[in-house]
């Protein structure tokens, strides 16, 4: 069993390395977090011109696709400008999840 800030902690340190790797490979790119009034959020959505890359991470070895509804709702309102997203989970395979989704293990981002 983990302790409780597992997840956050996890979560955080995977975003503070992928915003290290930005400034130095692409410096003009643009980091957000994204939360509707609804409550979807995903977790890291870095703006590059005029794409969008939304990333989703999980600490976890499985993905249920339940988690990724937040996901799945920003690729639904901003579909011309991210064609596909991203999970960072803590599992061995990369993965990919039609239509337009898919998973890397952590291990290949850092």
């Amino acid at each position: 069993m983990f302790h409780p800030f597992y997840p956050a902690l996890v979560e955080t340190f995977l975003v503070e390395e992928i915003i290290q790797i930005l400034s130095i490979s692409e410096p003009q790119a643009r980091v957000y977090y994204f939360r509707t009034h609804a409550g979807a959020e995903v977790d890291l959505v870095i703006e590059l011109g005029e794409r969008l890359l939304p990333i989703e991470i999980k600490a976890s070895s499985s993905v249920s696709p339940q988690k990724l509804s937040g996901l799945r709702q920003f690729l639904r309102d901003f579909q011309n400008r991210a064609p596909f997203g991203l999970v960072i989970y803590l599992g061995q395979e990369i993965l990919e999840i039609p239509p337009n989704l898919l998973l890397i293990p952590w291990n290949y981002v850092i």
